[in-house]
């Protein structure tokens, strides 16, 4: 395979290498690279070199192109990414989870930007800088594949303080859009209540919007018409 010569950061057509990832058995040495549309993907040194690979896949304008190379250029520029060397957790899971949430809040062409780094939701410093912080966590805090990343406080950063491992239906109950209400002096989201009482919530959210109490919507038998068979409010 000849003497290896690392060829991280030098620019390929589109493509920036911004680390090396490895060398894979009949693909030869591996580069992460970030195109100028600001997609990350990992590329054989072989297919840089000789040109078969200067984008990732993108077609975009000269207009354009310019517009993202500025783009890339400030990527470049940010801590997250000076030093950065793949190591040996790059292909699982929970690496895709590292990329995806610093991905949310650091790159303006993630389709969900307003949503996390647009509205100022950032990352702690330790796990912004390192993955293997970030694994260390991730296991202490009963992390398997299948679960996802939730933050307690849904207008709180990305931190050990603020963050837990979650099914995707527990996740999708931490949102903006969800309903909360406080009995007793307990406040849970209205899916959470619903599951403590045991009702179906199509029904009891038609109360709610009927103007029915939150308490009286989650106690009050639910009744069942002989012609249709379906749930009375």
């Amino acid at each position: 395979m000849g003497e290896f010569v690392d060829i991280s950061g030098l620019e390929f057509g589109r493509l920036f290498t911004v680390g090396y990832a490895g060398t894979k058995k009949k693909l030869g040495h591996m580069y992460v690279c970030i195109c100028e549309c600001g997609k990350q993907l990992i590329v054989r040194g072989s297919s840089l070199l000789n040109g078969n690979t200067k984008s990732c896949g993108c077609m975009r304008t000269e207009t354009l192109r310019k517009k993202g190379k500025e783009s890339i250029q400030k990527i470049l520029a940010n801590p997250m990414w000076r030093g950065h060397r793949i190591h040996e957790g790059c292909h699982t899971e929970l690496y895709s989870h590292w990329c995806s949430m610093k991905s949310r809040c650091h790159n303006k062409n993630h389709a969900h930007w307003d949503c996390y780094g647009g509205r100022g939701i950032s990352i702690c410093d330790e796990w912004n800088k390192s993955f293997a912080a970030f694994r260390d966590w991730a296991i202490s805090s009963g992390y398997k594949d299948g679960l996802t990343i939730d933050r307690i406080d849904n207008d709180g950063n990305y931190e050990p303080s603020n963050c837990r491992w979650v099914t995707q239906k527990q996740q999708s109950r931490n949102t903006r859009r969800n309903l909360y209400f406080t009995i007793n002096g307990v406040r849970k989201s209205f899916p959470d209540w619903c599951d403590e009482y045991g009702v179906e919530q199509k029904p009891t959210y038609s109360r709610l919007r009927r103007g029915w109490g939150i308490e009286e919507a989650l106690t009050t038998p639910m009744r069942i018409t002989k012609r249709s068979k379906n749930y009375g409010v």
